[in-house]
């Protein structure tokens, strides 16, 4: 056996001398509680060592592993935290110094070589196999009104700090203090809020929305359903700064990088777990996003199926505010409301070249530490209801629209032109088809498909669609039918219409 160290053996004497209980001590910090855990390591080997009889040599036994799994759950606050599938909740310990149930088996393992350092491997799985068949699984704290951070937990009620508490399951924590009352700082060549009022370009929409952003990275227990997107078609223009100032704020340990493609990977979405803060930084503008069932599911705070390294995949609910860099607008397949309405738009308008660049900024101010309290100061007293939309973000959303759906190109580009407020969908589809070989890109949709993606549009802006109660009669104009014909120059696509005859149609509601 190897030497216990002097102080360990004093605090057990001491404890010894005086008949003090060890366990359920009320703990201050993780040294505390690591000195105990050693000495309770050193009371189980003096109670069970023995005396040889014919040399009179004392014999030392380590502590077993069942025997460490017992003293830790004594001493320790254990718990598996909720899961979808309570056989993949993962075990975690109190950590007393931050305030967080730490679910690392190097964290775990450090407290069972406490009690006893000789343990290997095999043993310390063996001791987190009983702690985690005898643990009481618990829900993750999810009350948007509690966001801890560095050094306690803010009641966004009460507008106060309260200190940390085991009785409070999180996981990870803002890596700066609260200040109360916190200044802004002031820099020689540099003013934090001037520069958030340059990049708002003098629209109050907009620079509420940047407020909003730390607002909601900072709170992981409120959902904001949406994805902020941060583009500039050219470099230097304060949008990596804005992203690096969002880390600090957060912390690293607590930030993840996935880009979009990347959240529809369970294997790279795994990376995402117990995080506040997803920021895809240099996003390809020409990837074309197939799917983005995992990008909704995360951004809405639904169900996703993730994948750890070492650990059978599982369901859970990942709640971080998504944050993605690029330099042009995104490339969806799905271009349906549902996505599309939870996007935000940011766009990085300035240039900081030259004599207009700054090192220190990205070097020293935004990592000091009296302006991340500042942030977070604001932040905490700033209430979101629901995220702004600024008229940038939705012109750009539009944009999106147009450039990924053909029908929606179609649909803006087409529909101004026409004079009637009764269109058949077969006449509409004809006019599709017609409009694709002029713009040299046939398609191959059929007319079922056409029509429903058409549905989906028209209807917001005034249409309403009608199978067959309807016939066109004299809201049609025959004008649109030479614009047909105008297009179709192979004749493949001529269509005359009936106007007396009831057919499926949309129709123009004043």
């Amino acid at each position: 056996m190897s030497e216990m160290p002097e102080d360990i053996k004093n605090l057990v004497k001491e404890y010894k001398d005086s008949n003090t209980e060890l366990s359920n001590k009320p703990y201050l910090t993780m040294e505390s509680l690591k000195s105990a855990l050693a000495a309770k390591g050193e009371e189980w080997r003096l109670d069970h060592e023995t005396v040889n009889e014919k040399t009179g040599k004392t014999k030392k036994y380590p502590v077993s592993p069942r025997a460490v799994a017992d003293i830790l759950q004594k001493e320790c606050t254990f718990c598996l935290i909720g899961e979808d599938d309570p056989e993949s909740s993962p075990l975690a310990v109190y950590d007393i110094d931050n305030g967080i149930y730490n679910k690392g088996e190097r964290f775990i393992n450090s407290l069972s070589l406490t009690v006893e350092r000789t343990l290997n491997e095999p043993s310390c799985k063996t001791v987190r196999h009983y702690l985690t068949v005898e643990s009481v699984e618990k829900e993750p704290t999810k009350d948007k009104n509690l966001i801890i951070v560095n050094n306690g937990i803010y009641d966004k009620k009460k507008a106060s700090l309260v200190p940390f508490s085991d009785e409070y399951i999180f996981v990870n924590k803002i890596a700066t203090n609260y200040i109360e009352d916190a200044a802004e700082p002031k820099f020689d060549d540099w003013n934090f809020s001037e520069w958030i009022d340059e990049l708002s370009d003098n629209d109050e929409k907009k620079k509420n929305l940047l407020y909003q952003i730390f607002a909601v990275a900072v709170n992981s227990n409120y959902i904001s359903e949406v994805a902020f997107f941060f583009v500039s078609e050219e470099g230097r223009t304060g949008k990596s700064t804005f992203q690096n100032l969002l880390k600090n704020l957060i912390g690293n340990k607590n930030t993840t990088s996935l880009k979009i493609k990347e959240f529809e990977s369970d294997f790279k979405l795994a990376s995402a777990y117990s995080k506040s803060l997803i920021i895809g930084d240099d996003n390809n503008p020409k990837d074309f996003n197939q799917t983005s069932e995992n990008f909704k599911s995360v951004i809405t705070g639904e169900l996703v199926l993730i994948n750890p390294k070492m650990v059978k995949p599982f369901s859970t609910i990942l709640t971080p505010t998504v944050i993605q860099s690029m330099n042009g607008t995104p490339k969806f397949n799905d271009v349906s409301d549902g996505l599309l309405r939870r996007l935000r738009i940011i766009r990085f308008n300035h240039s900081y070249k030259g004599n207009h660049g700054n090192r220190k900024i990205k070097e020293e101010y935004i990592c000091d530490k009296r302006l991340l309290e500042y942030i977070l100061f604001v932040a905490l007293n700033l209430d979101v209801i629901e995220v702004e939309n600024t008229k940038e973000s939705e012109e750009a959303v539009k944009d999106i629209a147009k450039d990924n759906d053909p029908v929606i190109e179609f649909y803006e580009d087409v529909f101004y032109q026409l004079e009637s407020t009764r269109l058949p969908t077969k006449f509409i589809f004809s006019l599709y088809q017609a409009w694709c070989d002029i713009e040299n890109n046939p398609t191959k949709m059929k007319q079922r498909t056409f029509t429903k993606n058409l549905r989906s549009i028209v209807t917001k802006d005034g249409w309403l669609y009608d199978v067959k109660n309807l016939a066109p009669i004299h809201f049609f104009s025959k004008r649109d039918e030479e614009l047909l014909k105008e297009w179709d120059i192979n004749y493949k696509y001529r269509f005359e219409v009936d106007t007396k005859k009831y057919q499926p149609l949309i129709e123009k509601i004043e």
